[in-house]
């Protein structure tokens, strides 16, 4: 009897070992989804970021900057002539000349504008509103459908000597 034992003991199995295949495969598999998931969170959330730097550009750029060439607001508007968009006299300072050529392309260079905001794939609106009691003085774009993604950035700048606020939404 004690020889019949020590030969059984280094057997496998063929159950035992179909199991703890199975059990290696089901695993090797839970890792691979959870990889792929993780991978489409990561892509997910660097879009987002991506989005939301670009807007963060734009803003500043109506607001910081007069745009180049600093004097569109006097020339005329091609495909090629605009390399960045700004509303701006002085840091924070909006044009009225500018906020209201601003306002007049919009019919004609929605397109071009929103490219040199660097927000060519997306809707963009842009909305400049008196601080104090919310009336809209100069409007520009079109804004986002509710379907889609959007995001707001809201900056506070004057205009003619008044607090005004400009308002970019892109979807």
């Amino acid at each position: 009897m004690a020889t019949s034992q020590s030969a059984s003991r280094g057997q496998i199995w063929l159950i035992d070992a179909m199991v703890s295949g199975a059990m290696i495969a089901m695993i090797v598999f839970m890792m691979l989804g959870t990889s792929d998931k993780m991978t489409q969170n990561y892509r997910n959330a660097n879009s987002e970021i991506s989005f939301s730097n670009a807007l963060l550009a734009a803003s500043d750029s109506l607001v910081l900057t007069p745009g180049s060439p600093a004097n569109w607001e006097s020339t005329t508007i091609d495909g090629t002539g605009l390399s960045s968009f700004g509303l701006a006299s002085s840091s924070n300072v909006i044009s009225p000349a500018k906020a209201a050529a601003m306002q007049s392309l919009n019919a004609t260079n929605y397109s071009t504008i929103k490219a040199a905001l660097g927000l060519g794939a997306v809707n963009v609106s842009i909305e400049i509103s008196n601080l104090s009691d919310s009336t809209t003085l100069y409007s520009f774009g079109v804004a986002p459908p509710g379907t889609a993604r959007s995001a707001v950035f809201e900056r506070v700048a004057l205009l003619n000597n008044s607090a005004v606020l400009v308002k970019v939404t892109a979807g």
